[in-house]
């Protein structure tokens, strides 16, 4: 039987297949740490776990449809809020800021907003212009919904 394999495949098919074969036997059997290339010590890249949060309240990084990364990837946006997922109050503020992931300086707070839901925040996003420092968020602007344009950095706001 395995002659007719070999006659059918080709011998350096069968090869792989025996290869494969013997790869699976050790996963479903002896455990990953027997199979040939743990014992070889390869060397593979863990990623970098890093965590983003205000402790004792929700830190929260916007919708699915927005990315909170700055182009660079050095600034995480993120708005904390005081309770988890219920509807919010009239009037109760979530906190508008960002992470920096050069430094353990923690949240830096940049502004305040009313204007929020639990699960899309104020809608806090990268405005396309300058991805690295200014965002676009609502707030109540001259006692009427609106948006803000603002630079993280310096705090200024640059538009309505």
């Amino acid at each position: 039987m395995k002659q007719a394999i070999k006659n059918l495949i080709g011998k350096n098919n069968a090869q792989r297949v025996s290869m494969a074969r013997d790869y699976v036997s050790v996963f479903a059997h002896r455990g990953w740490r027997s199979c040939r290339f743990y014992q070889r010590r390869e060397k593979t890249r863990s990623p970098k776990i890093e965590k983003f949060a205000v402790s004792g309240y929700q830190t929260f990084f916007g919708y699915y449809d927005v990315t909170p990364f700055s182009k660079d990837n050095n600034t995480i946006l993120a708005m904390v809020g005081p309770r988890n997922n219920y509807t919010s109050f009239k009037d109760e503020k979530i906190l508008v800021g960002y992470f920096d992931r050069n430094s353990d300086s923690g949240f830096r707070h940049v502004d305040e907003s009313s204007t929020w839901c639990w699960q899309m925040g104020c809608r806090l996003q990268w405005f396309p212009e300058h991805e690295n420092e200014l965002v676009i968020y609502n707030k109540i602007v001259d006692h009427a919904y609106g948006s803000v344009v603002q630079n993280i950095k310096t705090k200024e706001i640059q538009r309505y």
